[in-house]
C-alpha cells in the first residue's frame, strides 16, 4: 500500500507542476503565481492534516487508503482555493 500511496502522491505534485508550467505558459504571471502560491498551500495543508484533519483512532481504525485519501483531499482543496483567491488578488492588481 505504501508504494500506491507513494505514487499517487508523485502524480499529484507532478500534476501540480504541469499546472504552474501551464499557467506560465499561458498568461505569465498572472495564472503562474497563484499555482506556485497554491502549491506552498498544498505542502503546508498536507503537513497540518495529519494533525488536524485526521484524527488519532482513524490511524488505527481507517485503512491506511482511506487515510490518504482524506489528506490528499483536503490538501488539494485548500491548494486549489488558496490559488484561486491569489489569482483573484493579482488579476485584480494588474
Amino acid at each position: 500500500m505504501r508504494i500506491l500511496t507513494g505514487f499517487v502522491f508523485i502524480v499529484n505534485i507532478a500534476l501540480w507542476i504541469l499546472c504552474i508550467f501551464l499557467g506560465f505558459a499561458a498568461e505569465g504571471n498572472v495564472i503562474g503565481f497563484p499555482a506556485i502560491i497554491g502549491l506552498i498551500a498544498f505542502f503546508t495543508a498536507w503537513y497540518l492534516s495529519g494533525g488536524i484533519v485526521v484524527a488519532p483512532t482513524d490511524y488505527f481504525f481507517q485503512p491506511e487508503w482511506d487515510v490518504f485519501k482524506t489528506k490528499l483531499k483536503w490538501s488539494n482543496s485548500s491548494g486549489v482555493i488558496v490559488g484561486l483567491i491569489a489569482f483573484f488578488i493579482i488579476a485584480s492588481l494588474i
